[in-house]
């Protein structure tokens, strides 16, 4: 019986899959909001979920402990670009990468309560947008080199670090609660294997990340320096904090 395993294509997944084998589950790759569908419609076993789909999916998904992506800090990963500084928002039009399910989420809630202002959100980008919401490499890049245009960059997880003095926590391992133990057990230990020789082999590991992703080893090394893989209890302390404000409707994003 063959299972799949999640990968979403990001750097910062890449430590959990350092030097990966594991013959008896097959990789699927998915960018965070499409891997939520593809994990509701049954056609993945286990991986990296969204923060918010790990919710909306516990009914059939059961968590990876201590397994997961959270940040201090700076994300620098999960950007507002903006026309205006952030306060000044107030019925502006925000594009919204496809690719999102949790920092969206993340965005609505810091403009309502820290910058205590109502975007219009909309999905995909238009040259009419004042703000756009990128995530992941995209915005990774965009980060050091600008957006033509605009001028104010956001990173969300230094504002939520700044405004609760807290972590944020993107992501989550699940396994499908109907999976064999066996298979829960071995993917745990291969999980614990990869972050330990990632640990262990830092110089090798961003060596070989930067040449596949043509990126400056410094630049590797300085992302990868802010994320946190394994979960503590400040990282659950935020995630209830996070998940209060959703539940409460407060987060909702019609786009």
């Amino acid at each position: 019986m063959t299972l799949v395993v999640a990968r979403i294509p990001y750097l910062n997944t890449d430590p959990f899959f350092f030097k990966w084998t594991y013959p008896e589950a097959s990789v699927l790759e998915a960018f965070p909001k499409k891997l939520g569908a593809l994990a509701e419609r049954g056609a993945v076993d286990a991986g990296l979920l969204s923060l918010v789909d790990s919710w909306r999916l516990e009914a059939d998904f059961e968590p990876m402990r201590p397994f997961g992506i959270a940040v201090k800090g700076a994300a620098k990963s999960v950007m507002l670009f903006s026309k205006r500084p952030p306060e000044r928002l107030d019925g502006a039009r925000i594009g919204i990468t496809d690719q999102t399910s949790t920092s969206v989420q993340l965005l609505k809630i810091l403009m309502r309560h820290d910058y205590q202002v109502e975007p219009r959100y909309r999905m995909g980008f238009r040259d009419s947008d004042d703000a756009r919401l990128m995530i992941g490499d995209d915005a990774l890049l965009k980060q050091s080199s600008g957006l033509a245009g605009f001028a104010s960059v956001l990173d969300l997880g230094r504002e939520w670090a700044r405004w609760t003095k807290l972590p944020f926590v993107f992501a989550r391992w699940m396994v499908r609660r109907a999976a064999p133990a066996h298979f829960k057990r071995e993917l745990a230990a291969r999980l614990e294997t990869s972050l330990r020789r990632y640990e262990r082999q830092k110089s090798r590991f961003v060596s070989d990340v930067s040449r596949r992703r043509s990126l400056p080893e410094k630049a590797v090394r300085d992302y990868l320096s802010g994320f946190c893989f394994r979960l503590g209890g400040k990282e659950e302390a935020a995630e209830t904090l996070f998940r209060r404000f959703v539940t409460r409707g407060e987060a909702r994003c019609s786009c």
